[in-house]
Parts: C-alpha cells; structure tokens; sequence
C-alpha cells in the first residue's frame, strides 16, 4: 500500500508540474486527484476532445463555480503520460 500511495504522489506532483508549465492554474492536492483550470481552451472543450481519445476527465459544467475546471484523477503513470501527451498534442496540434 504505501509504495502505491508514493507512486500516486511522485505521478500527482509530476503531472501538476507539466499542467502548471502549460499555463493551467492547479490547485494544491493531498488526494488522488488534481483540479485544475486549463489555460488557452475551455475546460468544456479539453474534456470533450480528451474523451474522443479516450481519456475520461470529470467535468462539472452545470456549476458556475465549477464549469472552468476539470477534475483530473491520477492514474498509473503510464495512463497520465498517455494524458499528458493528448493534452500537449489538443493545445499544440499535434506538435
């Protein structure tokens, strides 16, 4: 258990580090997720085009205090570098 627990930390500070150099405001997490507001696309429009590639975010647009962000659960590393590259190739076209 506790080497799972260090694995989601080390993955959690490495993604919101990633997600911050982009720009996106991340909030301070102690969990097994981030929440994070991204920065040059709308939350509502990242979640869609995540999840045309699979990848499933939370969003919570029916919220005005919410409808700007996305709730990002921390997954094995593997899956958020597999998130990582879809939000870096979303932002940049593929670059």
């Amino acid at each position: 258990m506790h080497a799972n627990v260090q694995a989601i930390v080390e993955t959690r500070k490495l993604v919101a580090g990633k997600l911050a150099e982009s720009g996106f405001e991340v909030a301070r997490s102690e969990t097994n997720f981030l929440w994070v507001k991204p920065k040059g696309i709308t939350a509502k429009k990242l979640f869609e085009e995540l999840r045309k590639r699979n990848i499933i975010v939370r969003y919570f647009g029916n919220d005005e205090r919410t409808r700007h962000h996305l709730r990002i659960t921390i997954g094995t590393a593997p899956e958020m570098f597999r998130f990582l590259d879809a939000v870096s190739e979303i932002l940049h076209g593929g670059e």
